[in-house]
C-alpha cells in the first residue's frame, strides 16, 4: 500500500490552532485519511470545531466525487475516551467517517499510519479461517441417479441416450 502525505503551512497552523500532538493527511488509493492525535480533554472540547475546519482545509484535495465520500478522520487520542462521546464522534455524519482510537502511544510515522489503516480502514488485516463443512456423500440406487451422477464427465451421446432412457420412463410412471 502506498501512502502519500499532504503537507502545507495551514496543515501546521491547524495544528498549532487546535494544540493537537500530531496530524497527518494522507492520500492511498484515492481515499484521504486525517489521523488527528490529541488527548481526551481536546477532543471532547474541539472535535466538532476540528471536524468542520478540516472540511475546509482539504476541500481543495477532493477532486473526485469518490474522494469526497472517501475521507476518514481518525481521532488518535492518548488516554481514555468514554464510550458515549466516542459514540457521539463515530456516529456523526457531518463531513467525513470518523474513528475513535483511544489510549492510542504510537508516533505517526509510516508503518503505524499504513497499520492503521489496514485495521481501520481496508480490514486487510484480518485473517478468516474458512471452514467447510464436510458434505455427506449422496448415493441412490436409482436408475435416474445412476445415469446422471456423472453428469460433469459424459459426452452428448451419452446424453441423447439419457434422455430417451427417461422418455422411455415417463410411460411406465
Amino acid at each position: 500500500m502506498s501512502v502519500s502525505k499532504i503537507e502545507s503551512k495551514n496543515i501546521n497552523e491547524f495544528k498549532t490552532m487546535y494544540t493537537l500532538n500530531d496530524i497527518q493527511i494522507i492520500e492511498t488509493n484515492n481515499i484521504i485519511c486525517i489521523f488527528v492525535k490529541t488527548n481526551n480533554c481536546n477532543l471532547e472540547n474541539n472535535w466538532k470545531k476540528i471536524n468542520s475546519s478540516l472540511s475546509e482545509l482539504i476541500n481543495e484535495y477532493l477532486d473526485s466525487l469518490f474522494k469526497k465520500w472517501n475521507v476518514y478522520i481518525i481521532y488518535l487520542v492518548v488516554d481514555t475516551v468514554a464510550k458515549e462521546l466516542k459514540y457521539k464522534i463515530e456516529n456523526n455524519t457531518f463531513f467525513a467517517r470518523k474513528i475513535v482510537e483511544d489510549n492510542y502511544l504510537n508516533e505517526l510515522i509510516d508503518e503505524n499510519i499504513k497499520k492503521l489503516i489496514s485495521e481501520h480502514i481496508i480490514f486487510n488485516d484480518l485473517k478468516i479461517n474458512s471452514t467447510q463443512q464436510a458434505q455427506e456423500m449422496y448415493s441412490s440406487e436409482s436408475e435416474i441417479y445412476l445415469k446422471f451422477k456423472d453428469k460433469d464427465t459424459i459426452d452428448q451421446t451419452q446424453i441423447e441416450e439419457m434422455l430417451k432412457f427417461l422418455e422411455g420412463l415417463e410411460n411406465e410412471i
